[in-house]
């Protein structure tokens, strides 16, 4: 006879990571002292000072994900295609794993040279904590950029993709890892036996590849 009672599932994260608010606002505040290695350019000001109102006001409980431009929240269209970010338009090529579970593109502070002036440059936003499997990595710089996928032949296979990406210190064993831009864009895949990643712009397309 088979056994009926019913199985009690143990939670993937038993200890869930608790948002410390004014923890938060002290980490942002932080941000505005000369003194502290993580000292924000005064351009992001504005747009630090507006995110410790909203969290101060109870408008921000950090759940929400919010972009802030010029000291106001904007919608993602906005941010994305705003065109005064003032970047010199070099190309830096990269290889990133592609991860399903990665929100945002790896970069890593030995990439910086390769990209041009970036001193200028108006997409850094403030650090945001990165978290794994593990709990919290750490705090790390946000850059939006674009990114654009090549062949073997290094000749584009798609167009120029809106991403964020995150800019850490390069260490042993640290692998750059994909964003979530690259996959609003594309369908990827695997199938079974093949463990050769599938990649197109439909998905009658994709199931064609595997």
């Amino acid at each position: 006879m088979a056994d009926t009672t019913p199985i009690t599932f143990l939670s993937a994260c038993p200890i869930p990571l608790v948002f410390d608010v004014q923890e938060r606002i002290k980490q942002l505040r932080s941000y505005l002292d000369p003194n502290n290695p993580l000292y924000q350019p005064e351009p992001q000001h504005i747009n630090i000072k507006a995110v410790i109102a909203l969290y101060e006001d109870g408008k921000l409980d950090g759940t929400q994900k919010v972009h802030i431009i010029d000291g106001k929240i904007v919608p993602w269209e906005v941010m994305k295609n705003r065109t005064t970010w003032g970047g010199d338009g070099t190309v830096c090529g990269i290889i990133a794993m592609n991860d399903t579970g990665s929100e945002i593109l790896t970069m890593f502070d030995v990439d910086l040279p390769f990209l041009g002036n970036t001193q200028g440059y108006a997409g850094w936003g403030m650090p945001i904590a990165i978290s794994g499997a593990g709990g919290i990595v750490g705090f790390f710089p946000r850059l939006s950029v674009e990114v654009q996928l090549v062949g073997d032949d290094n000749l584009p296979w798609s167009d120029w993709i809106s991403e964020e990406a995150i800019v850490r210190p390069v260490a042993p064993g640290i692998h750059r890892l994909s964003g979530y831009g690259i996959r609003e864009a594309f369908y990827f895949a695997t199938g079974s036996g093949n463990h050769t990643l599938a990649v197109s712009t439909t998905k009658g397309g994709l199931t064609s590849l595997l």
